[in-house]
């Protein structure tokens, strides 16, 4: 676990020749929010969160997403509750649904796309409910030096490692060191890849679609939970 002011800390005594000079702090920092930019496409375990969204009666939309929501946890990531009953919604393209969408009688969500920044839903809600969106989050930059997040937590040396690599290639590209950084990331890449597959095989969050369908391709399916 670390700060962003301890992270940066660490990198430039490891960069510096008795007096650093470049990178400067404001370099550093922007190195190490850089690096957690590059790795929010990566899944890692600790990305994944759950909200509790709304439905409105009579509308075909949800209520607003999380501020950190980058994108879903495939497949089929919308799942409604009704009492003590879970439904999965069918993920579809936005093509399918607007196909099957012309039937604006209410009842309960079987479908949605994901479009425009919003999730959209059919048939329309017959009632208000709340539907759990399994998802991966973004991140914002850290910019006061006590700002920590996922990765400066779980992932703390490979940010280290990559910001330190990225550095030195943009800096003191004839540091021999370049290589030995260059293996370092990927061992630790590979370490949290590990985990979370780890996790994955023992309970990750997700709204796997494991409901079986018979030849009517738009009956639904209840699932207990």
């Amino acid at each position: 676990m670390a700060t962003l002011s301890e992270l940066r800390t660490r990198i430039a005594n490891k960069l510096s020749d008795g007096e650093l000079l470049r990178p400067n702090s404001a370099q550093i920092d922007q190195a190490v929010n850089a690096a957690i930019d590059f790795y929010e496409n990566k899944y890692f375990w600790f990305q994944e969160s759950v909200a509790a969204l709304t439905t409105t009666a009579g509308s075909g939309g949800l209520s607003s997403l999380p501020t950190d929501f980058k994108f879903q946890v495939h497949p089929n990531s919308l799942v409604l509750l009704k009492n003590n009953d879970r439904y999965e919604l069918e993920h579809i393209s936005a093509s399918q649904f607007d196909a099957i969408a012309n039937d604006v009688s209410n009842g309960l969500p079987r479908y949605y796309t994901y479009r425009d920044g919003a999730f959209e839903i059919t048939p329309l809600a017959d009632d208000t409910y709340t539907v759990n969106l399994y998802y991966y989050k973004s991140y914002v930059d850290l910019v006061d030096d006590a700002d920590e997040n996922d990765f400066t937590n779980y992932a703390t040396r490979l940010i280290e490692y990559k910001t330190l690599l990225d550095l030195i290639e943009d800096y003191k590209p004839e540091d021999a060191r370049q290589a030995t950084y260059s293996i370092k990331v990927k061992e630790e890449y590979q370490t949290i890849e590990n985990e979370t597959y780890n996790r994955t095989a023992t309970g990750k969050i997700v709204g796997e679609n494991i409901a079986e369908y018979d030849d009517s391709k738009y009956y639904y399916y209840r699932r207990n939970y």
